[in-house]
């Protein structure tokens, strides 16, 4: 709204201009919807992005685990750090060293399991048919890999 006083000789006029608000109320809705939608359709942009981002940063952990999901209880093989990440690789080479140590402390396990079968088969009897049949069955519990002496 607009006002103008106006001085004529011996009168006095105040010409006053309106508008109505419905064009700006237009206007502000119109700029409203057209803001909303540009903003979403750029915060789904970026959400896609960002997803597929953290997808492919984390696609050779997900391979990695894949790798060690696979295998059985009794694979001790180290694991492969080439295709880890950075990050990861520290902890790899400490799994691939425990892993190595745990491989080493079984075959010593079933050495000695070995050795105290063959010690004590002469002096008791039943001995022998237990470790051979230990031995037959191919299990670190019973005495798997005995080396027939």
């Amino acid at each position: 709204m607009a006002a103008l006083a106006v001085e004529m000789p011996g009168s006095r006029f105040v010409v006053q201009i309106a508008e109505t608000t419905v064009k700006r109320r237009k206007l502000v809705a119109e700029t409203l919807t057209a803001l909303v939608v540009s903003e979403g359709l750029f915060m789904t942009a970026v959400i896609v992005l960002v997803w597929l981002g953290i997808g492919r940063g984390l696609a050779p952990l997900q391979r990695l685990r894949q790798e060690i999901e696979e295998r059985s209880h009794r694979d001790l093989r180290p694991v492969h750090e080439e295709h880890a990440p950075v990050e990861v690789r520290p902890w790899c080479t400490r799994s691939n060293n425990l892993l190595l140590q745990l491989a080493a402390t079984l075959r010593a396990q079933q050495q000695f399991v070995a050795n105290a079968l063959t010690s004590c088969a002469p002096r008791l009897p039943g001995c022998a048919c237990r470790r051979s049949t230990a031995c037959s069955s191919g299990s670190p519990r019973n005495g798997g890999g005995c080396s027939s002496r």
